[in-house]
């Protein structure tokens, strides 16, 4: 099973995915805007919720609104502000136990049109 973590700067959203791609169960909550604690609070309690829902646990991949700098491991360049310079996916291993796949969340969109949405099929795709 995969789960999906979708922070944004107004909600989180996690999703459960079966191995034939099939939603199994959705959840959302508000963003606790500006608290960095209290949003890694909410994700750790979706991730479980998602889990529970479908009664099986699964491999975690998280979209940010920002990015990773990968040789320091610092957020960066995040409209949520409040996840700059923070060890995001450090934490987020730390908080949910496991190892955790992070993106942005655009570049996410766009793969995720690429592949199975709007753009499947075509060999080049541009999301905004």
């Amino acid at each position: 099973m995969l789960i999906g973590v979708d922070w944004g700067g107004t909600k989180i959203e996690a999703i459960a995915i079966s191995d034939d791609g099939q939603s199994v169960t959705r959840l959302r909550e508000m963003t606790p805007r500006t608290n960095y604690e209290g949003c890694l609070a909410t994700i750790e309690s979706l991730v479980s919720r998602v889990e529970a829902g479908a009664g099986a646990t699964g491999t975690v991949g998280i979209g940010i609104p920002g990015s990773v700098d990968p040789r320091t491991g610092l957020a960066k360049g995040a409209s949520s502000t409040w996840l700059n310079g923070r060890p995001v996916e450090a934490d987020l291993r730390r908080t949910l136990r496991r190892e955790v796949r992070i993106a942005n969340d655009a570049d996410c969109f766009a793969v995720s049109e690429a592949v199975d949405g709007a753009a499947a099929g075509h060999h080049v795709v541009f999301a905004v």
